[in-house]
C-alpha cells in the first residue's frame, strides 16, 4: 500500500509551524464559520483540527 502522509496528528507541534505537512484520516465535525472551515482530522494515532 502507498501512503502520502509525512505525518501523524500526534507528531505535528509548534516545530512544524510554517512547513508543508500532508496528513491522512477521516473528516470528523466540519464545522463553516462564514468563509472559513474547521474540521477535525482523525487518523489512528489521534485527531487534529483543521482550518481551510
Amino acid at each position: 500500500m502507498t501512503t502520502y502522509r509525512t505525518h501523524y496528528s500526534t507528531e505535528l507541534g509548534l516545530d512544524n509551524l510554517g512547513e508543508s505537512v500532508t496528513l491522512a484520516g477521516w473528516v470528523v465535525r466540519p464545522r463553516d464559520h462564514g468563509g472559513v472551515v474547521f474540521f477535525e482530522l482523525r487518523d489512528m494515532s489521534g485527531l487534529m483540527q483543521v482550518v481551510v
